[in-house]
């Protein structure tokens, strides 16, 4: 079954990066991260990957840095694109109107796909005024939004993705780790029957099969989306146990195609 991963982050924290083993010789920093990230997605049987910012770039330019980062992303995209097909940009709700016009070059200029929100790292609310403006302007222009809900945050509580969810009732808003705390995981389930259009990413699973059959009995594999969470060199796992939990699940055949790449693809509204 082919398996395209919703969930990737490209990190920017060279000093960190410089510090670490495993570089060869005359290989750059982008060199190794394409290897390296590729060499683990092979390692879990992942086909194909959605590479999304990681939000700890330094940003002493503001507008420009995020600017230059979306660029990094989108020609981490293109130097491989049948591995990494699609590219989600970085947006910065305290940027103001920047933001918003950023929301807008990565679509008409760079071909994203959609932007991705991680509140807890951005220092402002999931349902923020100017996230608002930034994700009505990512709908507008035909890109999907990808919100991080990590448990424990205030920032990026349930209900505050609830409420960002309800500003574009017709757009699909896919959330990312959101099903990975036992209490968050409740309430997303409450929150599904009221909102029709968010998904939920596989970002943090835990639990082996028993998870994916939990979730498809509750809300349906229609609205699952594999995301593995892969991080930067160097990387947290170099096989992601979610592959073997869902494709051991008890769920049928057709919920796993769903989960591993159809919704996903369906969602995004084209293939590669």
């Amino acid at each position: 079954m082919e398996i395209l991963d919703a969930h990737q982050h490209l990190g920017l924290i060279e000093d960190y990066t410089k510090a670490t083993g495993d570089a060869r010789a005359g290989e750059s920093l982008d060199e190794r991260e394409h290897r390296t990230r590729v060499e683990a997605m092979d390692a879990s049987g992942i086909h194909h990957g959605i590479i999304g910012p990681a939000y700890q770039y330094l940003m002493p330019n503001g507008a420009a840095d995020t600017s230059r980062y979306n660029d990094r992303i989108a020609a981490f995209r293109d130097r491989d694109p049948r591995r990494f097909p699609f590219a989600i940009a970085a947006i910065e709700p305290r940027h103001g109107q920047a933001a918003v016009d950023e929301v807008r070059r990565v679509a008409r200029h760079r071909k994203m796909a959609g932007v991705m929100w991680h509140h807890r790292l951005q220092g402002c609310y999931v349902d923020s005024p100017w996230t608002r403006k930034c994700a009505l302007a990512a709908v507008e222009e035909g890109l999907v939004n990808f919100v991080h809900s990590h448990h424990g945050s205030l920032l990026e509580a349930p209900w505050r993705v609830e409420r960002l969810a309800a500003e574009c009732p017709d757009a699909p808003f896919v959330v990312l780790d959101g099903l990975a705390g036992f209490e968050e995981t409740e309430l997303f389930y409450d929150i599904a029957k009221r909102r029709s259009n968010i998904y939920f990413d596989t970002g943090m699973w835990n639990g082996g099969t028993a998870k994916p059959q939990a979730a498809v009995k509750v809300m349906g594999a229609e609205r699952l989306v594999f995301g593995s969470g892969l991080y930067s060199y160097p990387m947290g796992w170099r096989r992601t146990p979610t592959v073997d939990a869902i494709r051991e699940a008890h769920i049928s055949d057709e919920a796993k195609r769903a989960i591993f790449s159809g919704n996903l693809y369906r969602l995004l509204g084209k293939k590669p």
